[in-house]
């Protein structure tokens, strides 16, 4: 059995339609990961208090409002 020009065309016609509906779920899916990442990294965010007091306990440094960092003396 071979194919004609029309079944050809006809295939492709659906092959295409099918595609088209793949391609709109992706896109959705798409969206949807976007969104939960953003969500994820705006939920991260830090207050410049929990900040400065997270750099302190981790490097030893001060970080002043002037956004100068400064090194602590230890004795």
């Amino acid at each position: 059995m071979t194919l004609s020009k029309e079944d050809f065309v006809m295939i492709s016609t659906l092959l295409a339609c099918e595609l088209e509906k793949y391609e709109k779920q992706i896109k959705n899916l798409e969206k949807i990961v976007k969104k939960s990442v953003k969500k994820k990294v705006d939920d991260s965010w830090m207050s410049y208090e929990e900040l400065s007091k997270n750099i302190v306990e981790l490097s030893g440094d001060e970080y002043n409002r002037d956004f100068n960092i400064t090194r602590m003396n230890s004795c």
